[in-house]
């Protein structure tokens, strides 16, 4: 099943006599309609939504968001022409949570835990969870960033700072890779250690 959601938008610009010859909002049509879409076998009309506010250049301005279906397809079009490529609803890749920071394995000496934090964010070629782990420098120490309260190093050993890049995966697990082998691992927490 292919759900195809369609919106019909209008909007009037007129331009201004000036030297800049800036092109303004005078009026705008009303909010986008949800259409069927052109018939094709196995599409049907989806769900959505429109917001609208007023923009930065005080034209107003239209944010259209279809809504997950499941497993189904899902794309947006306007005018009868598809506007975003066809995707699988929400992606599971994009729900992992919270990645928590820990202390360093607690048998470790010569070791203490270092300053750091996790940055979350969304990767943009992919739109899955993404996770920077970034362990501060502590003078000439040498610094690592580990995973799940073992001797398991996302990064390598050296002095300055270090960081590591995780990612959520198809799975909704939170995925890094062994520093010293590549070996890929889940990683349900991370820290941020530093040679006493």
């Amino acid at each position: 099943m292919h759900l195809f959601l369609i919106v019909v938008i209008t909007l009037q610009f007129f331009q201004t006599s000036n030297a800049a010859c800036k092109c303004v909002c005078a009026t705008c049509g009303a909010p986008p309609t949800f259409v069927d879409p052109p018939p094709t076998p196995g599409t049907t009309r989806g769900t959505g939504s429109v917001t609208q506010a007023i923009g930065a250049s005080g034209c107003m301005e239209y944010t259209v968001t279809c809504d997950a279906q499941g497993t189904n397809w899902v794309s947006m079009g306007a005018n009868g022409t598809q506007l975003t490529p066809s995707s699988r609803g929400a992606k599971i890749c994009s729900t992992c949570g919270a990645l928590p920071m820990t202390d360093p394995p607690a048998s470790s000496t010569g070791t203490a835990r270092g300053p750091g934090g996790v940055v979350p964010g969304t990767d943009p070629n992919t739109g899955c969870a993404m996770y920077t782990v970034n362990c501060d420098a502590v003078g000439n120490s040498f610094v690592v960033v580990g995973a799940n309260q073992q001797f398991t190093q996302l990064s390598a050993a050296g002095p300055g700072a270090k960081s590591a890049t995780l990612y959520c995966n198809d799975a909704g697990q939170i995925m890094g890779a062994d520093a010293a082998t590549g070996t890929p691992l889940v990683v349900t927490s991370v820290y941020c250690s530093y040679a006493t």
